[in-house]
């Protein structure tokens, strides 16, 4: 059912006289009156806002996509293929293997780093030899972030491309966490992640083109026990993605997730842990079975040379570089068997998304303006 369709269907039966707003002579909204009174019993308060909501969408889905669609091409770095790439968390992990392989890709790199001048002092030095331009940014502060994305630009320019790659892994029993520690995570894994593409969504809008890569991971899926607060920091990224490839599609600018499984980097050795253990003797011997599972863990991917995080970078690389409109909204990149369940839930959720999205007319905000998507 087109747009116009289910709006005239849902004039005339679902919707009142009085929020109609007289847009129809007497007669016709007696008739509606009439209709609606019939189909009263089964309209719940819940499915009247759902009607409210499209009839919004509906009024003001036109100028909406008339206004993003005659956007100036103004990206820089159109004709060369090369770009400027900032890239969260760099100093170590995915991070750095990301910014080492755009490199030598030819594209202008900044990396953050916490502290480059002090305990990072090494990876900061180590990654301005190898080109990048390192910049100090907290993703966890504001003031950070601002400035920091004001010094890359007046190294590099205009962004092209993010990479949403900080992040910071936990394990322990959930109840163990405090609400201060699900904070402590989400203000890394998922505030900040809102705080850096918010510092480069308005020069993108303006340029009409850019490309987002939001590092999430195969729990953002799933659960596994003992990774509570992660669990739910990731699934929040996912969430986050969606919303905004749909919000920013018809700015040229993509919006793409990775979703990485377990692999042996640094991040292994920074995990957060419950800042009390005041729980562990109501779950009897349960309440070793965090750190089991960790180390199990730790000696699968040991046995598998094949899960190597180098082709994390590898896809996240190949990302960057394919066309406009031409890039998955999903790409999970594990060898070690986690994949193979949740690639079939990935591509049915698709599905239902799109249905959902062309059930109300707004299929075309899941699909990318190629037309002004240049800079990336």
């Amino acid at each position: 059912m087109s747009v116009n369709n289910f709006c005239r269907w849902y004039h005339t039966g679902f919707c009142d006289a009085e929020t109609f707003g007289g847009c129809a002579d007497s007669a016709e909204a007696r008739n509606r009156v009439k209709a609606q009174e019939r189909r009263q019993p089964h309209r719940s308060k819940i499915v009247n806002h759902l009607f409210r909501i499209i009839r919004l969408l509906h009024k003001f889905g036109k100028p909406y996509f008339r206004a993003v669609t005659h956007r100036p091409n103004a990206g820089p770095h159109t004709g060369d293929g090369t770009m400027n790439i900032l890239v969260t968390g760099a100093n170590s992990g995915f991070g750095n293997l990301i910014v080492t392989d755009l490199v030598k890709g030819g594209h202008s790199v900044a990396g953050t780093v916490r502290d480059p001048e002090g305990r990072n002092a090494d990876a900061a030095a180590a990654l301005r030899r190898l080109g990048v331009e390192v910049v100090d940014i907290d993703v966890t502060d504001d003031d950070s972030v601002r400035k920091g994305v004001a010094a890359v630009r007046g190294a590099i320019g205009d962004v092209d491309v993010l990479i949403n790659n900080a992040g910071v892994g936990v394990v322990g029993l959930q109840e163990n966490f405090s609400a201060d520690d699900f904070q402590r995570v989400f203000d890394i894994n998922v505030f900040g992640v809102q705080r850096m593409i918010r510092a480069m969504l308005p020069q993108m809008r303006a340029h009409g083109a850019g490309l987002i890569v939001n590092v999430s991971s195969l729990l953002g899926r799933v659960t596994i026990p003992f990774l509570g607060p992660y669990n739910a920091a990731k699934w929040a990224v996912e969430a986050i993605s969606e919303n905004y490839r749909a919000e920013l599609s018809q700015f040229g600018v993509d919006v793409v997730v990775v979703e990485p499984g377990g692999f042996p980097t640094a991040f292994f050795g920074n995990l957060i842990q419950p800042s009390s253990r005041d729980r562990d003797q109501g779950y009897g011997e349960l309440a070793t079975a965090p750190q089991a599972m960790l180390e199990e863990m730790g000696q699968s991917l040991a046995n598998n040379p094949e899960q190597t995080p180098q082709i994390v970078s590898d896809a996240v690389v190949e990302l960057v570089n394919m066309a406009p409109g031409t890039r998955p909204f999903r790409t999970e990149v594990d060898r070690s068997g986690m994949s193979d369940p949740i690639k079939p839930y990935n591509d049915l959720h698709a599905k239902v998304t799109e249905a959902l999205f062309t059930s109300y007319g707004m299929d075309g905000m899941l699909k990318l303006n190629v037309a002004n998507s240049k800079a990336a």
